[in-house]
């Protein structure tokens, strides 16, 4: 899937360029937290799955409210989520090293830019929510663009952060891209040419029943 790599991807940057501007060490940080951040992103997939498929089957069926209404209860499981995974991934993360057998020295430097990567988690989270929705309606295009550009954005900005604030830059130049462009793929919701359209009239307040559809 186009996300997986895109989430790969992330990996790799953030790899190259903290082994070469921090050191070894930072690289191994590095390494096993992202062995964590790609287990969480597996379980973010299997959940926007479930999603896609009923965006698809309201999208074949011709019913564009009902694609705008799965959406946007996505959207609410996403944001809920990542608060959840906020808190619980913040004090979470130091067992979670232990059991990735970090040595000592590799968790010190692991230790925060996992707990970071946890507490900016809601970026990377709609875009793996925002990606899966457009693809199952019909857009392929604008998942790619988000992802290209989600990319560029974490090169740019850990190239900037890194060398200030050490392995945590990396941290930070992954949340803000990919907080930028969750940012702009909500915008993007709201634009009436868009294939998944939010507007004024819809209506917002919960839906349990599709909620449990995701989880499902």
């Amino acid at each position: 899937m186009l996300q997986n790599v895109i989430a790969g991807l992330q990996g790799i940057i953030d790899h190259v360029l903290v082994g070469n501007f921090v050191g070894y060490t930072a690289n191994a940080a590095i390494g096993v937290s992202w062995q964590i951040v790609i287990v969480v992103i597996v379980f973010i997939s299997s959940i926007f799955a479930g999603m896609g498929v009923l965006v698809a089957r309201f999208a074949g069926a011709n019913q564009p409210e009902k694609v705008n209404r799965v959406v946007y209860q996505s959207l609410l499981v996403a944001i809920g989520l990542a608060v959840l995974m906020a808190a619980v991934g913040y004090f979470a993360a130091p067992a979670l090293l232990d059991v990735v057998n970090a040595a000592p020295e590799v968790k010190q430097e692991a230790l925060p830019f996992l707990r970071a990567m946890f507490l900016g988690i809601i970026g990377m989270m709609l875009f793996f929510m925002l990606s899966g929705a457009f693809r199952a309606a019909g857009d392929p295009k604008t998942p790619l663009r988000l992802g290209v550009t989600m990319t560029v954005l974490t090169i740019v900005f850990n190239l900037i952060l890194i060398p200030r604030f050490g392995t945590i830059g990396a941290a930070f130049g992954t949340i803000a891209s990919s907080t930028t462009v969750a940012i702009w793929g909500i915008w993007k919701l709201f634009s009436p040419h868009s294939v998944i359209h939010f507007h004024r009239g819809m209506d917002t307040k919960p839906d349990f029943g599709i909620i449990k559809s995701l989880f499902r």
